[in-house]
């Protein structure tokens, strides 16, 4: 048994994105471990003569459930890849909570929240990759212990240097 939904709305004459699309995916498999998952994208292009394209796509996978010896599991993975995108540094957050929201959202399924919320913004000659483990203890099937082990970045391409760089677990 499969479930799966998605959302897909176009992006029009943005001041900020311009013109492109984001869209979503959930999907849930029924048989035996009940794994779960989604995929979010965004791709486009900025306003204007000198506009560029851009792109950013998260995703998420749980209840994988598997063994790393007798007492800690690999529940799932999370992953994003960003091309001419940056975190949105006019949020109210510092960037390492916004890079944490972004991971546990990890291509969370809703594209009706207003782009002003989108925590990433485009800016050209900027590469991001996120990857994280979800781990949790095996023995009492996650009550115990829940977590994961995260690296983040963002590349100046431009420049060739590390804007930021995350290595932490939660």
């Amino acid at each position: 048994i499969c479930n799966i939904k998605g959302n897909l709305t176009l992006i029009e004459n943005d001041p900020v994105f311009g013109n492109g699309l984001r869209g979503c995916v959930d999907f849930k498999l029924g048989v035996g471990l009940e794994v779960q998952g989604n995929v979010a994208a965004i791709f486009g292009k900025t306003p204007g003569a000198n506009g560029y394209s851009y792109f950013s796509i998260d995703g998420k996978i749980e209840n994988l459930n598997l063994m790393i010896g007798q007492y800690l599991a690999i529940n799932g993975f999370v992953g994003g890849l960003s091309y001419n995108m940056k975190m949105r540094e006019d949020s109210p957050k510092p960037i390492i909570d916004a890079v944490v929201d972004r991971l546990i959202g990890g291509g969370q399924c809703s594209t009706d929240a207003p782009m002003s919320n989108f925590p990433q913004v485009p800016e050209e000659g900027k590469f991001q990759l996120l990857f994280s483990v979800l781990l949790k203890d095996a023995a009492a099937g996650g009550f115990a212990f829940n977590g994961g082990m995260v690296l983040f970045s963002q590349i100046d391409l431009e420049r060739g240097g590390v804007d930021y760089l995350a290595v932490g677990g939660f």
